[in-house]
């Protein structure tokens, strides 16, 4: 799912990061310029990811690197736009002094703030208040900044469609393809797209989607395959991880609690139904490797004495040992992961590219839908 360090825009190595409950271990990638999407819900760390990428969140260890920079370098954060979930802006301006603020900031020259809005259909914010903004308004007005500067060559998404302003939505997918193509780093994570199997993204939209732990909760699995298919542009790689089939029928066996909640897992996959399904959609199946042997016992464990028991002796010994092995990386546990990892890796990832010319399965028609967040 990754280029080489030479050609990547952005690279990745072994990093870790923490964000309340949710962590990323050991993580390594690279993105090219291109339009990329992860998706899985927020405790998988997608937002948690982007938000460390961009400076928002510093690693506990690991290195980010844009452009062959540090990513908090000062020539760096001004090539980069985040907009998270949640965006807020100085209250005290008017939404045109704060596009001016960004342009001096970013040490671009000022542009005129009607027509930044305009590609968005927000021009008619411009002289409005920044107090007096709706949250959604606020997040187009953030995303109409990014899209219409001069420096910016990052940009990173959380929930592109959630708390959107519809005049925004509407045009968005089509501004930022053309971003994309004009040799920006488009990066979107979303939790839920309402419905798996009906994203709400033109066709051939994204280099690179990352579906972690998505697809053992959906009803509907070979629908939302074939989404991902569609939402690929041709040559596009697909990473899809799921619970690997040893570990997740010992938790299914171990504890009713594990997966018999709402919207929890409702099937485990062989790495043969995985891989068929990928093929059916009309993606060519690549390689595989299995993820997290080290979180398995855990996992056992939990099950075990009570999947909700966190404070039980052994869960809790058992976790410090993982929040060990993430912050210090000894090797004796980094060997011991990599040689069990083949036998009872938690996660079983699988790469598919799209062919440059595929027959994609056209969406269900609404009577047929099933919803699932993904």
């Amino acid at each position: 799912m990754s280029e080489t360090s030479s050609t990547a825009t952005i690279v990745v190595e072994s990093l870790v990061a923490r964000a309340g409950r949710t962590a990323l271990a050991r993580l390594s990638l690279s993105w090219t310029a291109g339009a990329h999407a992860v998706l899985g819900a927020r405790e998988d760390g997608g937002p948690l990811l982007l938000a460390t990428i961009a400076g928002r969140v510093l690693p506990r260890s690991g290195q980010v690197r844009i452009f062959g920079a540090d990513s908090r370098h000062p020539r760096v954060r001004r090539q980069v736009a985040y907009v998270p979930l949640e965006t807020s802006l100085p209250d005290a301006l008017r939404v045109d002094e704060a596009l001016s603020v960004a342009a001096a900031l970013r040490a671009e020259p000022a542009q005129d703030a009607g027509g930044r809005l305009a590609v968005l259909g927000l021009e008619a914010l411009a002289r409005r208040p920044v107090r007096s903004l709706l949250a959604s308004e606020a997040r187009a007005v953030a995303l109409a900044e990014a899209l219409t500067s001069t420096q910016v060559r990052v940009l990173f998404i959380e929930e592109p469609f959630a708390v959107m302003d519809a005049r925004a939505a509407g045009r968005m997918a089509e501004r930022l393809r053309a971003r994309a193509e004009g040799g920006a780093v488009i990066v979107v994570a979303t939790a839920s797209v309402g419905d798996a199997t009906a994203m709400p993204f033109p066709d051939n939209s994204f280099d690179i989607v990352i579906a972690a732990e998505v697809m053992e909760h959906i009803p509907a699995d070979q629908a939302a395959i074939g989404e991902v298919a569609r939402v690929l542009r041709p040559g596009g790689i697909a990473a899809v991880t799921v619970p690997a089939w040893l570990p997740e029928r010992i938790c299914w066996l171990l504890s009713d609690d594990y997966h018999n909640v709402p919207g929890g897992h409702i099937r485990i996959f062989t790495r043969h139904e995985l891989e068929t399904k990928l093929a059916r959609a009309g993606l060519d199946v690549g390689g595989h490797h299995h993820a997290h042997a080290l979180h398995s016992p855990y996992w056992w464990l939990k099950c075990a004495v009570g999947v909700h028991a966190d404070n039980h002796p052994l869960a809790s010994a058992y976790h410090k040992l993982l929040v060990w092995d993430i912050m210090r990386k000894p090797a004796v546990t980094q060997l011991a992961d990599r040689a069990l990892n083949p036998l009872i890796g938690k996660s079983l990832v699988v790469y598919a590219t799209k062919p440059a010319a595929v027959a994609v399965h056209p969406r269900p028609a609404a009577a047929e839908k099933v919803h699932a967040a993904a």
